[in-house]
């Protein structure tokens, strides 16, 4: 009776989910390294894009498309200028390879300076993450922070060498410091909002969080160094201010001819069906181009009703969770890295075991359980049956049903409330 006693106090401390959470994470990538290690060519590299044989493709390919200054006319890239900036510092220090741009990692100087802008994203992120977690950065606190960096959708992202990690730490700093009592930490962080809607365009959802707080100043400045950043940069390549058009033209071009691919890839709700039905009939699915259009128009309103739940939460972590999945399911296209944007609702959703009672209690339902899992398998590592049936679109799915309930359970307490 006193071990049940003590293993009860135990499980309802909040530092318990929060070390089940980095060990379970950290366990799985040493479980994959083992893999990996053993067979080198097996299951545990289907972790990455195409098996690793385009390592690196999307810097190379960017590198590629800047280094003539005329990314959107020559190229048809459909990205803000801003991320390219960055590629073309790193066309002009680096000669161009005989073999073309899928060569660019043989250049020495290239490739010491794009180690140096993963590793200087990767350390914010974990230093952040784990203040987040805890001000004195506690052992679990750095540990959580170094399980995100390590987890099987950060090491996706760095294989392909994509810009969403910078995104993602831009991202995460203003969803952390946006209502901080520090002026200089807030504009730093209003400024990292305008930073990362200006390298993948979405984290432009996270201006609600703004307006949830009724705070119109920061939203104007915000929206001020958004429009700042997105102009200015077009001065640096040809065209100048054409390339605006030029980019929504791309966009437009891009989101029509993926349709194919955004049915059964990305974040969006097709590609969780897909996979469902894959694991239900054991065969792949095609899916009707038609099928696919009506789920577009469902994102919408679920997306819509995630919104309007997202202005009346009380909850941070359940507001970042709301708008981080309209992030995810609602563009036409939305590629699997994406998931990363979760890391600063994952974080705070961990936080705040340490500020409310823990799932052991009865306060927390199983809504609760099902959230720390989704995370769990988002960051998972080892490739084996488990993570490949229960995987990032799968977990997509759960956040975005419990999402929904959560905004519905809002909805239904306000107007009880009146």
């Amino acid at each position: 009776m006193k071990f049940l006693k003590k293993y009860q106090l135990y499980v309802n401390n909040g530092d318990f989910y929060q070390r089940l959470f980095w060990i379970i994470i950290l366990f799985s990538f040493l479980a994959w390294l083992v893999g990996l290690l053993s067979d080198p060519q097996g299951h545990q590299l289907d972790l990455f894009h195409i098996r690793m044989t385009d390592f690196w493709g999307d810097a190379t390919v960017v590198t590629h498309f800047v280094s003539g200054r005329n990314p959107y006319q020559d190229q048809g890239t459909n990205y803000p200028p801003l991320p390219y900036l960055v590629y073309y510092v790193l066309a002009r220090v680096s000669a161009i390879p005989g073999g073309g741009y899928s060569q660019y990692y043989y250049q020495p100087i290239w490739t010491m300076f794009f180690v140096l802008f993963l590793f200087i994203n990767l350390f914010f992120l974990c230093h952040i993450c784990a203040k987040q977690i805890n001000k004195s950065l506690s052992f679990d606190a750095v540990m959580i922070g170094l399980s995100i960096c390590l987890s099987g959708s950060m090491l996706f992202a760095l294989e392909r060498g994509n810009t969403i990690i910078f995104a993602v730490v831009t991202a995460a700093i203003y969803v952390f410091y946006y209502d901080s009592k520090l002026k200089w930490k807030k504009e730093i962080a209003l400024f990292c909002l305008a930073v990362s809607i200006n390298i993948k365009l979405t984290p432009a959802v996270f201006i609600m969080l703004l307006v949830c707080n009724k705070d119109w100043k920061a939203l104007v400045r915000t929206m001020l160094y958004s429009v700042i950043l997105f102009f200015l940069p077009f001065f640096f390549f040809d065209g100048g201010l054409y390339n605006v058009f030029r980019m929504m033209h791309n966009i437009t071009s891009f989101a029509t001819d993926h349709v194919t691919y955004n049915v059964y890839n990305g974040t969006g709700l097709s590609s969780g069906i897909c996979q469902f039905a894959n694991i239900i009939l054991g065969l792949d699915y095609e899916m009707k181009v038609s099928t696919y259009y009506k789920l577009r128009l469902i994102s919408v309103v679920i997306s819509f009703i995630m919104l309007l739940g997202s202005l009346s939460m009380q909850e941070k972590w359940k507001q970042v969770l709301n708008l981080t999945m309209i992030l995810l399911i609602l563009p036409p296209v939305s590629h699997e890295y994406n998931i990363l944007f979760l890391i600063p609702a994952s974080v705070l959703f961990l936080k705040s075991f340490k500020e409310r009672a823990p799932i052991a209690s009865s306060k927390y339902p199983i809504d609760k359980i099902i959230v720390f899992v989704s995370f769990v398998m988002i960051y998972f590592v080892f490739r084996c049956n488990v993570s490949d049936f229960f995987n990032q679109r799968i977990s997509v799915w759960f956040l975005m049903i419990i999402s929904c309930f959560y905004s519905v359970k809002e909805f239904v307490k306000l107007r009880l409330c009146r």
